[in-house]
């Protein structure tokens, strides 16, 4: 799959829309890309960008852009975004702003696993390859609006500047949440300061955090970090 922008292996562009007095919000979930899926900007593995909900879906696909904005899943996500259970297998190859998960990331970002390469110029994260700025009118009751939690890097990260373990930048002096990221600290080029490597990860962290977003994110509340015989993080019911 070829285009210029807005490059997806499932959709192009996927946006949420308002009709009189009702707003509608777009879902993708249960997508599955094998496809290799190359533009100069906003490619993405499911989606080349997306304010609304992606979920429970996996990229096999190589992903590549040469300009910027690529990730494993979605190359952008707005600031309505909300990202959950996403998985991705497939190189990602870019210049700016590159990530195993998405490019450039705002919203809500969760339970996600990157096994591939990441490779760009400057911007490169295994999940992330920079989280965009936030600012006061972000915060909801004073909390933060960007919530990155939950997440592990397995791939090897390679950029020229700006490149790290799980986020390439952290545009914001406010309205952003890191927490419980992990990465396997023997292919990842880079330590993160907003990650701790896979050897000191805890399982009752992971899970914890899961069962305490219940009150946010009913849907989540059942599931479980487990390891697998492969010595792989996965999300179990229990």
């Amino acid at each position: 799959i070829e285009a210029y922008r807005m490059v997806g292996g499932l959709v192009g562009m996927a946006t949420n829309v308002s009709a009189g007095t009702k707003d509608y919000e777009n879902i993708i979930s249960a997508g599955y890309n094998y496809a290799d899926v190359k533009g100069e900007s906003y490619v993405g593995g499911i989606v080349g960008g997306t304010n609304g909900y992606l979920m429970v879906s996996r990229n096999y696909g190589r992903v590549s852009s040469d300009v910027a904005y690529a990730g494993g899943l979605t190359g952008v996500s707005g600031v309505t975004s909300k990202l959950y259970n996403l998985e991705n297998y497939g190189e990602v190859a870019g210049a700016e702003q590159t990530g195993g998960i998405v490019g450039v990331f705002s919203g809500i970002l969760c339970n996600s696993i990157n096994y591939a390469s990441v490779s760009g110029s400057s911007e490169v994260g295994g999940i992330a390859g920079s989280i965009a700025n936030a600012d006061a009118s972000w915060l909801v009751d004073g909390e933060e609006k960007h919530h990155l939690s939950a997440c592990v890097n397995y791939g090897s990260i390679e950029g020229a500047s700006d490149s790290h373990a799980v986020a390439g930048v952290i545009r914001a002096s406010q309205g952003v949440k890191v927490q419980t990221c992990y990465y396997d600290s023997s292919v990842s080029m880079v330590n993160d300061s907003e990650a701790s490597e896979l050897s000191d990860f805890s399982l009752d962290a992971l899970n914890g955090w899961v069962s305490n977003a219940s009150p946010l994110h009913a849907d989540l509340a059942y599931r479980r970090w487990s390891m697998n015989d492969k010595h792989q993080l996965i999300l179990v019911k229990p």
